[in-house]
């Protein structure tokens, strides 16, 4: 994969007429567009990052998520914000659940939070 030169807003905040399109997940991000670039081994961002080589290579191979703490860290091991990294997973987050939902959600109305409960009688 090449490195993207399509802007970040763009790939956070897509209209609804993208969400056939699956977003990367950030570990692909991570792989593909910031470790060639700046020409990192595993084991030396796994150093910088602070993690094991096991915890990196997850989240490398998309097995596992960016959580808060992590985007944090790879926000100052890059030089930016730990809400990119933040932003991609939830943008990935949200897609899967959407997708993974057989049937999408429904509003419901607030009519079901003032019904009264029957309420049982003391004996």
């Amino acid at each position: 994969m090449k490195p993207s030169n399509t802007p970040l807003i763009n790939i956070l905040y897509r209209s609804p007429a993208d969400d056939h399109s699956a977003p990367l997940h950030p570990g692909e991000v991570l792989r593909e567009d910031f470790l060639p670039h700046c020409k990192f081994t595993v084991e030396t961002l796994a150093r910088k990052l602070r993690v094991s080589r096991t915890v990196l290579q997850s989240l490398l191979a998309e097995q596992s998520a960016v959580t808060p703490d992590m985007a944090l860290r790879l926000g100052e091991a890059f030089g930016m914000s730990g809400r990119y990294w933040h932003a991609l997973q939830l943008q990935y987050d949200l897609w899967q659940s959407r997708t993974q939902t057989a049937e999408p959600s429904r509003p419901r109305s607030a009519a079901h939070l003032h019904r009264s409960q029957p309420t049982q009688s003391r004996a």
